[in-house]
């Protein structure tokens, strides 16, 4: 006699789910999806479609059942189509539940591995909702909430977008709470993603029409030293608050010490800090990044005109700070894996909270994309994106690091070696 189990996997996922990737709101921080729960309680099936694709795909993710796979993508494209009938509708088109459903959808597809945690086609709707409710949305904790994760989104996603015509103007004009977590960090964040962009742009003018540097590029070189300046110097005025604690590994000096890739590590005092600690960093990096780029126009132009009197910038210096940033996300992954607690604790064996993983992938992401990493810092990020992965489920993790690996099969070949 055959008996059925009797787990339902559907159950097991939602409550997985709220576990693992949200966080309510203390009076030390205000939460993560923390508005999740109530809003579940609505009577709305686009937004029930919505959480259950994402969280039986984080399950299926995790256990490797197939048949939750294929019961979240039928939830996948229920959502969808209901999305669709909710955007065309105006009682429906800016309501909590349907912007809600959206926000899922977008961390489905990272989840899922649909898209990177750097792309989402629902982006745009997210934001011009935000837009439309921003002055006729009633205050709610729901609604802060909302419009808090949109615009943080926004401001986030812009720090990596590459130039192209259709961005070169993009303004986010999200103003914080001045006492919020982070409240000095998000404009300083959008400057340096402007600054970062219109130097793009000079750059891709001159390398298109071969033309010497101009005004424009004078401008925006100097913009972004100026905004790279202000960007780094914000981590020594933080409030004593917002810092974290750093551990020294103890290494063996008998060995060869390129074989320490992780030095240190990083203690935070909840995850929403460290995840505040990884975008800052990722838009360190990307600012550096583009004025690397900028370094060699500055190289052509001016290096041989001796009455040139810009910004001078280093190569070394700019090369030296993108490793710095890497080793921070990298020194950040024990405590967002759930591996130490917030006093450097070991913890190891513990239940770990998905949302800490989720945090980290954008910033190896971002650290995978520096070209100057060192063997051992690539391999250090390969393996953490291996266990995000496999071990908390995010299908963009793995994709992430296979994608890498397939486009660089000479490294490849070395990183087994170690």
């Amino acid at each position: 006699m055959h008996i059925r189990p009797s787990t339902d996997w559907t159950q097991y996922a939602t409550a997985s789910f709220i576990e693992n990737f949200t966080m309510p709101a203390t009076f030390l921080v205000l939460g993560y999806l923390e508005f999740l729960p109530q809003m579940l309680k609505t009577p709305s099936p686009c937004l029930q479609e919505a959480f259950l694709a994402i969280s039986t795909s984080n399950l299926a993710n995790i256990s490797r059942m197939r048949q939750l796979q294929r019961v979240s993508q039928v939830h996948y494209g229920e959502a969808l189509q209901l999305l669709g009938s909710e955007l065309n509708h105006p009682s429906t088109a800016t309501a909590d539940e349907t912007l809600t459903a959206i926000v899922l959808l977008q961390k489905h597809e990272i989840i899922s591995g649909m898209k990177t945690p750097l792309a989402s086609p629902h982006d745009a709707a997210a934001a011009e909702i935000v837009r439309q409710r921003w002055a006729t949305q009633p205050c709610s904790n729901i609604n802060d909430g909302l419009h808090r994760t949109v615009n943080a989104h926004s401001i986030i996603r812009a720090l990596y977008e590459p130039f192209d015509d259709g961005n070169s103007n993009i303004q986010n004009d999200y103003v914080p709470n001045t006492s919020s977590l982070g409240s000095s960090l998000w404009p300083l964040l959008s400057k340096a993603s402007m600054s970062r962009l219109k130097l793009q742009a000079a750059v891709s003018q001159i390398s298109i029409s071969k033309c010497h540097p101009g005004t424009n590029f004078d401008e925006a070189l100097q913009s972004a030293v100026d905004t790279h300046s202000q960007l780094t110097s914000w981590s020594s005025s933080v409030p004593s608050g917002w810092t974290f604690d750093t551990f020294t590994l103890l290494q063996d000096h008998g060995s060869d010490e390129a074989w320490f890739a992780l030095k240190q590590i990083h203690a935070f005092k909840n995850i929403q800090l460290a995840a505040l600690w990884m975008i800052y960093w990722c838009g360190c990096i990307h600012l550096v990044q583009s004025l690397i780029e900028g370094y060699y126009i500055f190289c052509t132009g001016y290096a041989c005109q001796p009455d040139y009197n810009g910004p001078v910038m280093s190569e070394r210096s700019l090369r030296d700070s993108l490793s710095t940033f890497v080793d921070k996300i990298c020194s950040s992954a024990p405590y967002l894996l759930g591996d130490i607690d917030n006093n450097g604790e070991v913890k190891i064996g513990a239940e770990s909270k998905g949302l800490g993983a989720f945090f980290l992938l954008r910033g190896l992401g971002t650290a995978n994309s520096v070209d100057s990493l060192s063997l051992y810092q690539r391999h250090l990020i390969l393996d953490y994106l291996d266990r995000i992965g496999s071990a908390f489920g995010i299908k963009s993790a793995s994709h992430a690091r296979t994608r890498w690996l397939a486009s660089h099969p000479a490294e490849a070949e070395l990183l087994e070696t170690l």
